[in-house]
């Protein structure tokens, strides 16, 4: 996505013709007419409610992780699935990753050739389809082949859907919402540990069926609403859909005014995204995939992209995500109801810090807020290895170490990485 305040040369009004990839700059704040605050103007609040709804494709990651953490503490689910412990455990938990890798090579193709609500409907359809498997399971085969499908499901509607919310975003609000995307994660967290702390005294094995059952409400409620979402402007454009992408930018921008400061806005949206494409098409009949490590410019997105997801599955937040109960045992917190009682209070704090962050994301530039968070979570894994080990050598009697402990899993890395990323990724 080309900048919100920029646009390329050839482009001086909304009546000139933008086909020229030469570099100028024009800032969008000339186009500004509505001063007010977004919750104010009844268009940008259905806007809002579009972006919201796209973000609860992250609530399906959230909700996988926090369940299962909560099933490991549930006796029925443990004795159901044979008691799973090391590989077999760990073969449940990276089941959701395995079923993403799948749909590595052909998720961003669908995106680019069908649409991005088309591949979240397409993903959130099998998420669904993954879910009601789950909760049928009879056994721990069928089991991990359903979170094999809910990882599939959730890696194809992942493609599109930051995607879709920087494109339809409101230019002035693009950060905020795509800083809003990976917060949802926490509201499934958030669903799925109040869940299984509910259903923890059923002494039978619909403790564990039904937050296995409701793994689906998140994306059975978006397959609903998504009918009425927009598509993106720009995928309308690069299909040379032209008109239909007018449409999109005049109804959720400007709420379709015909008034004459109102359609300079969307010209100029219009002007941007295709002098945007252009560029990006004139690059591309010249770029191949060696540019990756022959250009300083790709190696560098590339970098970026591979590194902070590779951080983002290594960098030790599997042990919350999915074994925070082996966390808990290991500094002496075992009883059923209290792990649960921490993984949804830790579930809700995540959710408001992400919150109190996604408020305030604008104001400084996207580096320094991913770099203190990094900073931050490299600080917490270190004070919690240390409190960890001592815990140990005192055979778990010292109970303020084990408080230690708790503290650190509750401060680290919340909600930036998407934000991340999104900036740095070509068409």
């Amino acid at each position: 996505m080309s900048d919100s305040n920029s646009i390329t040369k050839g482009y001086h009004s909304p009546q000139v013709e933008t086909s020229s990839p030469e570099a100028v700059t024009d800032s969008f704040d000339n186009y500004i007419y509505d001063k007010r605050p977004w919750y104010r103007v009844p268009h940008l609040r259905t806007l809002a409610w579009h972006v919201f709804i796209i973000t609860l494709t992250s609530t399906n990651n959230g909700f996988d992780g926090s369940m299962l953490n909560g099933l490991q503490s549930l006796s029925h689910w443990a004795n159901y699935m044979g008691n799973p412990t090391g590989h077999i455990l760990g073969a449940l938990s990276a089941g959701g990753i395995f079923g993403c890798i799948l749909t590595f090579f052909f998720a961003p193709w669908l995106c680019d050739k069908y649409g991005r609500k088309f591949v979240i409907i397409f993903g959130q359809a099998i998420t669904l389809v993954g879910a009601i498997l789950q909760g049928l399971s009879t056994n721990y085969a069928f089991f991990l082949i359903s979170r094999l499908f809910i990882g599939a499901g959730s890696g194809i509607a992942t493609v599109g859907s930051p995607t879709l919310i920087a494109e339809i975003a409101y230019p002035k609000h693009r950060e905020v919402c795509t800083f809003s995307y990976n917060i949802c994660w926490y509201l499934g967290a958030t669903v799925a540990s109040i869940v299984t702390y509910l259903t923890r005294n059923l002494d039978n094995n619909w403790s564990w069926r039904i937050p296995s059952y409701l793994q689906g409400f998140f994306p059975f409620v978006q397959l609903l609403v998504l009918l009425w979402v927009p598509e993106s402007p720009r995928f309308l454009i690069a299909k040379g859909k032209h008109d239909k992408a007018r449409a999109v930018l005049t109804k959720h921008h400007v709420g379709g005014s015909t008034d004459a400061r109102a359609q300079e806005l969307v010209e100029f949206e219009m002007a941007e995204i295709e002098a945007g494409l252009e560029a990006e098409r004139l690059a591309g009949a010249t770029s191949k995939y060696s540019d990756f490590w022959t250009k300083k410019s790709y190696t560098k997105r590339i970098f970026i992209v591979l590194f902070v997801s590779t951080m983002m599955q290594l960098s030790g937040n599997g042990l919350v995500s999915y074994y925070l109960n082996k966390v808990l045992n290991s500094i002496g917190i075992t009883s059923t109801k209290k792990q649960l009682q921490i993984n949804m209070c830790l579930m809700i704090f995540n959710l408001v810090i992400s919150l109190c962050c996604m408020s305030v994301c604008n104001l400084f530039k996207r580096r320094t807020l991913f770099i203190t968070c990094v900073l931050g979570m490299l600080f917490t894994y270190i004070v919690w290895t240390a409190l960890s080990a001592e815990n140990q050598k005192q055979n778990f009697e010292n109970k303020s170490l084990a408080n230690g402990v708790l503290a650190m899993i509750f401060f680290g890395c919340s909600g930036v990485r998407v934000f991340g990323c999104s900036g740095v990724r070509v068409f």
